[in-house]
């Protein structure tokens, strides 16, 4: 018979690995997003063109950033990361609501 203290910490355990689980698939989905919008830019889809520039713009810091010259890389990551959130959101609620997503 496994004692109380050791049944705890395995529920414990279990949902902390549940967790970090959900954070790892949350992380892989977003990346996965971040590729497909660069495989949109780079194919010149206009929407993903269009979503970029207007989240780049309003973001005073990666203007300044352009027009200085100086290293961007970080900006550019967190807009894309930005907009793959937004399209992982978007997909939930179209999923939610019973549109189909390929």
């Amino acid at each position: 018979m496994e004692s109380l203290q050791a049944q705890w910490e395995r529920q414990e355990f279990n949902k902390w690995d549940k967790q970090c689980s959900k954070e790892d698939d949350y992380n892989r989905a977003i990346e996965m997003e971040i590729e497909s919008i660069k495989e949109d830019i780079a194919n010149n889809d206009s929407d993903a063109l269009c979503a970029f520039s207007e989240k780049a713009f309003e973001d005073d810091d990666f203007v300044k950033a352009i027009a200085l010259g100086n290293d961007f890389e970080e900006m550019r990551i967190s807009i894309l990361k930005s907009l793959a959130e937004e399209r992982i959101e978007q997909n939930k609620k179209d999923w939610e609501n019973g549109y189909n997503i390929d």
